[in-house]
């Protein structure tokens, strides 16, 4: 059971798998399953799943409960080159080629049943069982809209994740699917694949009650549950080159005086330079969505100065986010700080006319703008505003 920031870490960085060729991702898988023993597999096959214009794609394959399928995938040379991100000085292209990084490391959307539920799986294998009856579908990408989601659930146009052209192996179980992975592993490895997916298998990431990843059915692994605080659960976070949302829904009139409070730690800051840029802007935060579709972040930054305030610089999200300094520099890393901050007068000057009320708390963690790192805990979150207190986490 992997609970804390520390063991979130270590995980992330052992058994990393990269995008390979396709050429070499078929023949190697091919190789290996043509060597398989008699019965470990009910049937296996390969799939290219375009990006562009994504839709369900029908497998052909009709699964019963209880039945398992590990996915494996690998994005194309060509949607995940960064090689040029350096030089690229359009922002929206930029932001395009540094999320197709991120992106390329993820699994293939997929569901079961015409109605299924749309999952993802958090790197680019996944395993699942299936838990009703129905055909197997896959998608590249989420479908119908692959756009990056704030969980407000509004149709209002924002900057949408590129697609990633896809290249994927179903493999349908014909039993234990962990001792299936191993079997594979013992005649061979394809890019790290295998060994990736043993890990993730024994690897167990609870989320805290209540909160979930965004957009829904996509799963991460930079959170974890950890019960070991004295004041409550503390939520670990480590994020290692991607960009997630974890959210949780709390409502609460938005009156002067609505306070939101928090405890943090945080071991290791994302960016070593002024975040308001968006070549810079790595960043580990907590923010509260209100209900007119426009959040407010507060973060630590590694130089801008306290009550620092600036829209995001991700195109498209410049009218809809807030961010705002609570804390500047190296000074108080990896020690424990409680925040307190008027949400109703924080609004008011750095926003605007404050709306109704407050819909959603998030945990943000984006890394994934060169490559880096963040680290922290999360302790007592909640919101007050004098006559209701709603207790976050």
């Amino acid at each position: 059971m992997i609970r804390t920031s520390d063991e979130l870490r270590r995980y992330a960085l052992t058994n990393v798998s990269k995008p390979i060729a396709v050429h070499e991702f078929h023949t190697g898988f091919s190789e290996l399953l043509r060597r398989a023993p008699e019965g470990l597999i009910r049937g296996h096959a390969f799939f290219s799943l375009p990006a562009a214009g994504a839709t369900w794609l029908d497998t052909g394959i009709d699964l019963r409960v209880g039945e398992a399928v590990t996915l494996f995938g690998t994005a194309r040379p060509d949607s995940s080159s960064t090689a040029h991100a350096p030089t690229i000085e359009d922002s929206r292209v930029f932001q395009r080629v540094a999320t197709e990084a991120a992106e390329a490391l993820r699994g293939v959307w997929y569901r079961v049943g015409a109605d299924g539920r749309a999952r993802r799986g958090a790197r680019s294998s996944h395993t699942f069982v299936a838990r009703s009856p129905g055909r197997l579908f896959l998608a590249a990408a989420a479908v119908p809209a692959p756009s990056t989601s704030s969980g407000t659930g509004r149709e209002r146009p924002v900057f949408e994740l590129p697609g990633v052209d896809r290249f994927a192996l179903m493999v349908h179980w014909g039993g234990d699917p962990r001792e299936g992975v191993q079997t594979l592993r013992a005649g061979g490895e394809v890019g790290g694949l295998l060994e990736c997916e043993l890990a993730r298998q024994q690897a167990a990431i609870d989320l805290p009650e209540g909160w979930r990843y965004a957009p829904e059915g996509a799963e991460g692994e930079q959170f974890a549950a950890d019960g070991r605080g004295s004041d409550g659960p503390i939520i670990g976070c480590y994020s290692h080159s991607s960009g997630v949302l974890l959210q949780k829904d709390a409502k609460l009139a938005l009156v002067p005086g609505t306070t939101l409070r928090w405890a943090w730690k945080v071991d290791q800051l994302p960016s070593r330079v002024r975040e308001d840029q968006l070549r810079t802007h790595n960043y580990l935060s907590i923010a509260v969505e209100f209900d007119n579709g426009r959040d407010i972040t507060y973060y630590w930054s590694a130089e801008l100065p306290v009550e620092t305030a600036y829209g995001c610089p991700v195109p498209g999200w410049e009218d809809r986010e807030t961010h705002v300094v609570v804390r500047s520099g190296p000074d108080g890393l990896a020690e424990w700080f409680g925040e307190e901050r008027d949400l109703y007068a924080d609004y008011l000057r750095y926003m605007g006319d404050p709306p109704g009320g407050i819909v959603r708390v998030w945990l943000i963690a984006s890394t994934f703008r060169g490559g880096t790192d963040g680290q922290c805990d999360y302790g007592r979150v909640e919101l007050t505003n004098g006559s209701m207190r709603v207790r976050v986490n």
